[in-house]
């Protein structure tokens, strides 16, 4: 229930933010939000990030991100993660992991693409043995 609720608040902020068009399959519990490149998160995401995922809601910082096979299939992985251990355990796990790569000196890219979650989902998002879309 705390994850539904979750979710659809992050889809609320996704639409507020200006991520118009949904992208979600028929019978799939996995939303897609494909944000304007006028929008208030296309703008912040401009070279930050193609997507972010929170529960089973994904955003996109554009169109183009969403068309990327690789860029889906890395954020679905998170999708999975998110089911597979928990928000909090996911929301706690991604922190530290960070954090503690920052600690050890680490530039912001690297303390990122150190975080466990990061590193499974950037280790398949090119296997096309996982899905692209759910």
């Amino acid at each position: 229930m705390l994850l539904g609720l979750l979710t659809s608040a992050a889809a609320l902020v996704a639409h507020a933010l200006g991520a118009k068009e949904q992208l979600a399959k028929q019978g799939s519990t996995v939303r897609y939000f494909a944000a304007g490149a006028n929008s208030v998160l296309g703008n912040f995401a401009q070279g930050r990030f193609a997507a972010i995922t929170f529960g089973e809601c994904v955003t996109f910082a554009s169109y183009e991100a969403y068309l990327d096979p690789n860029i889906r299939r890395h954020e679905l992985i998170h999708v999975a993660q998110w089911r597979r251990v928990g928000v909090l355990v996911f929301s706690w796990n991604y922190l530290r992991d960070y954090t503690r790569g920052r600690l050890k000196g680490l530039k912001h890219f690297e303390a990122y693409r150190e975080i466990r979650y990061e590193a499974e989902a950037y280790l398949c998002e090119h296997d096309k043995r996982f899905p692209s879309l759910m």
